[in-house]
């Protein structure tokens, strides 16, 4: 990729991203562009330095492929890959992406404790290649002057600016990394790819003669799902499609399995994700969001005559790791209204059959749930029509559609016509073995 496409690169999905609010001005950012880029050079390029100081290493090429690729940390983007290679693969090397926050060893202790025994931890790059790229890094830093300053859309904030300077610093380093290194990778599963960072290690490693895949970890919002790599396994086939026509990727699957309808149960289940880092209205106001679809979910328990203790509340599991003090006041505001918690440490959801009326949040829980044979309600707005969460042809957006949409569903007959409408439309995916995605 030449410099300017990385810069593209980056402020696109920036754009795509937590700055998807914002206008085009019609005019490029001229000198207001060139300071931003002056403010982020002068913090990203020292907090680089001050990484690599602190936490490189000089590691060896892992042995032979194949490999995975994670960051150092539990959370949506590495969940699903770890946890397959705890029950499938635990002695395959990993490479840790993103900027470290914990030593290998700290790392090593996380995993642990979710459950991979031995974690084999590389970091893709060593001080040696963090100094040896500053010339590279001053070069690509001298074309995003230009980029930014010819840009008609407003830049990210500079805190974002300062991240996208650190990410391509990695990723200059990473890719340095692979060519003194050599081949013998094969295949390298990633958990997460499509920045600068992720993406100068995959070219690297490509060039080295590896494969690389991407296990997507969530349902694809568009643009800022994009890739480089060799294959992308998708949740569902709605998304391999939308990839399709996107481009990046070299190949996009989804590995189908339709399991049985399963439209009977008792009671009310809710899988909510209002309250989360990554949440533009969370980032903005907290657990706004997140309470308000309580509220409406206990006020269409009432008009539909179901019992506030019948209807089941399953948070995010990152409500868990939130600070204390707002996951206690989103805990206490479920218990305000007389819903049953989920257990915390229950991460299997086949639960979720046992329940008549399913309701999601619009995120990836909504294909999980049909990917169960469960017709989810989907309440909010799912955002891109082009979307597989936006093609459930169940939806409510407050109280009293969401307690018609319930009583619709009780009958049969209409429950098996929208389930299949949706099964057609999105075509959810089962869950990849480990020998799906490093087959050939």
């Amino acid at each position: 990729m030449t410099p300017e496409q990385l810069w593209t690169l980056e402020l696109d999905k920036a754009a795509a991203g937590a700055a998807a609010g914002r206008k085009p001005s019609g005019r490029p950012a001229g000198l207001g562009g060139r300071l931003a880029m002056w403010r982020a050079a002068l913090l990203g390029v020292p907090a680089w330095l001050i990484t690599a100081l602190l936490f490189a290493r000089d590691p060896h090429w892992p042995p032979p492929g194949p490999w995975a690729a994670l960051h150092g940390e539990i959370a949506n983007r590495t969940t699903p890959l770890l946890d397959l290679l705890i029950a499938q693969a635990p002695e395959t090397p990993i490479l840790l992406l993103g900027r470290p926050q914990r030593s290998l060893g700290a790392v090593a202790g996380l995993f642990a404790a979710r459950g991979l025994a031995k974690p084999r931890l590389f970091r893709p790059w060593s001080l040696g290649d963090a100094v040896a790229i500053l010339g590279e890094l001053i070069s690509v830093l001298t074309v995003g002057f230009h980029v930014a300053a010819d840009r008609p859309t407003p830049l990210p904030p500079t805190r974002e600016m300062v991240a996208i300077v650190y990410r391509l610093a990695q990723g200059l380093a990473s890719r340095r990394w692979t060519k003194r290194q050599g081949g013998g990778a094969g295949t390298v599963v990633f958990g997460h790819t499509g920045l600068a960072d992720t993406s100068l290690l995959e070219l690297g490693l490509k060039a080295a003669g590896a494969r690389t895949v991407h296990y997507v970890h969530g349902v694809s919002q568009g643009w800022n799902f994009t890739g480089l790599s060799d294959l992308a396994v998708f949740q569902c086939d709605s998304d391999a499609r939308w990839h399709r026509a996107l481009g990046g990727y070299g190949r996009t699957a989804a590995l189908k399995a339709k399991p049985a309808p399963c439209p009977d149960g008792t009671g009310w289940l809710l899988l909510s994700n209002r309250a989360h880092p990554m949440d533009p209205d969370y980032q903005a106001r907290g657990l706004r969001a997140e309470v308000a679809l309580l509220r409406s979910v206990a006020r269409a328990a009432d008009m539909a005559g179901q019992p506030r203790a019948g209807v089941t509340w399953k948070p995010h599991p990152v409500l868990y790791s939130l600070p204390a003090i707002v996951q206690s006041s989103a805990l206490a505001e479920g218990r305000r209204l007389g819903f049953t918690l989920w257990d915390p440490d229950n991460r299997d959801l086949s639960g979720a059959r046992a329940f008549a009326v399913v309701i999601t949040s619009p995120s990836t829980a909504a294909i999980d749930m049909l990917r169960l044979g469960k017709l989810p309600i989907v309440f909010g707005d799912p955002g891109d029509p082009a979307c597989a969460v936006a093609q459930i042809p169940a939806r409510a957006k407050d109280a009293p559609s969401l307690a018609i949409m319930a009583a619709e569903l009780a009958d049969p007959d209409r429950w098996r016509a929208r389930y299949d409408a949706a099964w057609k439309a999105v075509g959810p995916g089962r869950k990849p073995d480990w020998a799906d995605l490093i087959k050939p």
